[in-house]
């Protein structure tokens, strides 16, 4: 059982509820089946340091509920794994944007009724997760985590690690470093717009200079390897290229292009270049970073490179519910339309 690595004296939430979430949780992941013996109630209050009567609570409420059954002179067993109530999931993300709104929402559309789907919003502080560990997940069979902090590779590493990776699930980005028993889906930044880039290579041949608005120092969550990328792809084509944090010190010129990380500078960059009368994919180009619907329709259709935000959270789905967690790079491509 993982009770040692989820039992928490600290927490607000019961000792003999912790075991209980974290045996049901255990038959949720497929590490406890049908007919299957757990460890007797001596041995959890020996192994764990907790109380007899506290661990005899626990498997009480989970006989009453049927997941176990007692068997005279022999222990316990799993009797039923389809009466242990609803799966929960507790989905965490950096900060809200409108793909990210988008992954939440398709990703909770590929469960049924019998899963709940919590969400939070880190904001890149580790210690709001540490204190949600800290609190207890047992009641969660799964966590899947955006993991970008501002905070060193280090501390970031401890904190991952202080996850179980029959829980975990890394979403969109993959710290360096971790060991191959923890899954994700997620972005390779560099090399990913440094290859989307490269199917747009033509279009961007006619305009004299390139430029990457990023967003500016005050905004975080933002991986800079995209500018590595960048600058690697301008490099290696010759295109003279420009790096801007932020919109506001940037002109907007004729016979230039313009990667723009952030849509509310998509959105002010188009209105430059309508006071200047520039006329978007003729005089001036632009590709937005990451799709939405919206830049399906915006000006007849904005050019972007984009993670396949929709497969990803779908291969996440399917990897709970069919127990498969591993790590994979998800699919990034540009999407040729009318701004470039």
């Amino acid at each position: 059982m993982n009770t040692a690595e989820t039992i928490n004296n600290y927490s607000r939430i019961p000792k003999y509820k912790q075991v209980v979430d974290s045996i049901i949780a255990d038959i949720h992941i497929g590490k406890f089946k049908k007919g299957q013996k757990i460890p007797s109630i001596n041995e959890t209050s020996f192994e764990y340091l907790l109380s007899r009567d506290t661990v005899e609570k626990a498997y009480n409420e989970l006989r009453d509920k049927g997941v176990i059954v007692s068997v005279r002179g022999k222990g316990f067993y799993i009797n039923n794994t389809q009466c242990i109530g609803k799966k929960r999931i507790l989905v965490v993300f950096n900060k809200i944007s409108t793909y990210k709104k988008f992954i939440f929402s398709k990703f909770a559309e590929a469960f049924g009724d019998n899963t709940i789907i919590d969400l939070l919003i880190h904001n890149g502080d580790i210690s709001i997760m540490n204190e949600v560990i800290d609190d207890g997940l047992n009641h969660f069979h799964h966590i899947v985590l955006v993991p970008q902090f501002d905070a060193p590779q280090p501390e970031v590493l401890k904190l991952i690690k202080r996850f179980s990776p029959e829980k975990l699930i890394l979403m969109d980005y993959f710290i360096e470093g971790l060991n191959a028993s923890y899954a994700g889906v997620y972005q390779d930044f560099e090399w990913d717009i440094y290859n989307a880039l490269s199917e747009a290579t033509l279009h961007l041949k006619k305009y004299e200079k390139f430029n990457l608005i990023f967003p500016d120092k005050t905004k975080s969550g933002y991986c800079e390897k995209i500018i590595t990328g960048f600058r690697n792809f301008c490099f290696h084509n010759k295109l003279k290229f420009n790096v801007e944090y932020g919109l506001s010190n940037c002109e907007v010129e004729r016979r230039n292009a313009y990667l723009v990380i952030l849509e509310e500078d998509l959105i002010d960059l188009i209105k430059k270049m309508k006071d200047k009368s520039l006329i978007l994919g003729v005089d001036t180009g632009v590709i937005s970073y990451n799709d939405s619907p919206i830049k399906e329709i915006l000006c007849g259709g904005i050019d972007v490179v984009s993670t396949d935000y929709m497969m990803m959270s779908k291969e996440i789905a399917r990897m709970i519910k069919e127990n498969d967690l591993k790590r994979q790079l998800n699919k990034f491509s540009y999407i040729k339309r009318k701004s470039l």
